[in-house]
Formats: structure tokens, sequence, C-alpha cells
């Protein structure tokens, strides 16, 4: 594909020299020539889809989507111009899916180092539980996991840009107030975010990143969890008003931050709380262990 892709390059830049040296009038005498000859290939066609090979597609979308769809409109093609931008969206699928396919499956490993201090650590220290060693690791600067959390910074039934702009405002202050460090914030590019909260977010270090057009893997974490929330919660309670939804969405945003075990981190829970009664946290297991055996 890639050798039949720079041959049609090639040949077609050699195509548009030849057109340098060509009048207006040549021009437009080739172009209705040309449209004559289209349109009697439709007619041979009839109702059949003219075959169009993978790296047509590439050399086509590449011309005609820089073009508005008006103009695009009224180009005589052997295909619907909403085909064009079809072939191009799938391509840029693809570029996005390649880059976003991870190197290895699961996590990465962990560097051989801090697994020997982690080691030393519960070697030395017999009494320690594996909450007490990451402590320590953070403590002296050593992240090991990283941890998920989700903040859901309100609810209306009219989001306007202004709302939209509140709402970067409180995430802001809720950032500032827990000691997070965030560098990226990644969206869709819905019309109801105005200028004012890229803003509000680059004041704040923030780089703000859009995703590509019905390139819903660029967000994937994301959108793995709306489709959580709706499954496990949206479809199985009846919502009355907008009080009782930011209510229920608050406690199942507290059950995922606490409590909820992710599949992405071998069923672990949040770093913020075991998902266990608190009086266990207390509960000394080696000595029931022992009574147990005695």
């Amino acid at each position: 594909m890639l050798l039949n892709l720079a041959y049609l390059a090639v040949t077609n830049a050699f195509a548009a020299l030849r057109l340098l040296p060509m009048s207006d009038r040549d021009k437009d005498v080739e172009i209705l020539v040309l449209r004559h000859q289209i349109t009697i290939l439709e007619r041979q066609l009839g109702g059949s889809r003219a075959k169009v090979s993978p790296e047509v597609r590439v050399f086509l979308a590449a011309l005609l989507v820089p073009l508005p769809r008006q103009v695009l409109r009224r180009l005589r093609l052997l295909v619907r111009p909403d085909t064009v931008l079809r072939w191009h969206r799938d391509l840029m699928k693809q570029r996005h899916a390649r880059a976003c396919r991870p190197k290895g499956p699961g996590r990465p490993r962990t560097v051989r180092t801090i697994r020997v201090l982690v080691l030393r650590l519960v070697r030395e220290n017999p009494s320690w539980g594996y909450r007490r060693v990451h402590g320590e690791l953070v403590a002296l600067g050593i992240k090991v996991a990283a941890t998920r959390r989700v903040r859901i910074l309100g609810t209306t039934t009219h989001p306007t840009a202004s709302w939209v702009a509140q709402a970067a405002r409180n995430l802001v202050m809720d950032l500032q107030d827990a000691g997070a460090t965030v560098t990226y914030l990644v969206r869709d590019r819905g019309t109801k975010f105005p200028e004012l909260f890229a803003q509000i977010l680059a004041d704040a270090a923030i780089r703000v990143v859009l995703t590509g057009v019905r390139v819903q893997r660029m967000n994937a974490i994301m959108e793995r969890w709306v489709q959580t929330c709706r499954y496990e919660l949206l479809d199985r309670i009846l919502i009355w008003h907008e009080r009782h939804l930011l209510c229920v969405l608050r406690e199942f945003e507290q059950h995922h931050n606490a409590h909820q075990p992710h599949q992405a981190m071998d069923q672990a829970e949040s770093s913020t709380s075991t998902g266990m009664p608190p009086e266990l946290h207390r509960y000394d297991f080696r000595q029931a262990q022992g009574q147990l055996s005695v």
C-alpha cells in the first residue's frame, strides 16, 4: 500500500507540473471533458458502486478533506462527499489506534531497584502491611502505581458555556485544595466548551487535549467509567429530579474511588481505602492465625 501511495503521489505531482504551462481556457476544456467522462462512467456503473483501493482512498481524502463542505458537494465525483469524509475519519481512527496501542500487555514492570527496596522494607519490618510500605515509598518520592479517581463537578439539564466555565473553576479549586498536580485534561470536541474554559485551565498550568472526531479510545478511561455508571447505576435506579441525580452520583463516586476494585489494577482498590470495615484495619491477622493454630 505504501508503494502504491508513493506512486500516486509522484505521478500526480508530475501531472500538476504539466498543468503549469496550460492556459485557463485549456484547463476549463479539460475539466469539462473529465466531468463528461465521469458522467459516462456513472451510466455504465448503473446502481453499482465504484471499487476504490485503500491507497486511492488515502490520496483522495488527503486532497479533498481540506476543502469546505459546500465546495466539496459541488465537485463531480464517483463517490459522495460524505464518503470521502468517512474515509478520512477511518484513517484518523486507525492512526490513533496505532498510536494508543500499548507496547506490552498489562502494567509496565517496576524498576528492579524499587523492587529490591520494597522487599527490603518488608523483610526488615515484618509488621508493616502493604499500605504502610506504600506510604513509606511515597514519603521517599517513589511512585509505585497510579490510582484513578473520579470527580463529578455537577449536573444540569441545560449545559451552557457559563456553566461549563464555572465547572472548570470548581475543578481548579478542588485540585488546589487536594494538593494535586494535573498536567493534561482530555475532552471531546463539544460546542459547549467556551474559550474561557481553556483559559481557566491554562492559568492553572493544565493543558487541554482534544480528542479526535469519533475516536473514543483517546479518552478510553472516562468512556469506560461512563459505561460503568450507566450499567451499574442509572439503569437500575429511577431518578426523580436533578438533586436526586447529584446525590446518587456522589455516592457512586465515593464507591468508585474508595471501594470498587479495578480490573486494570489486578482487582485492586483505590489507595484511599482498603474497602474493609474500620475494625479490620486494627485487627492483627498474625495473632489470630496463631490462636487458631493452637
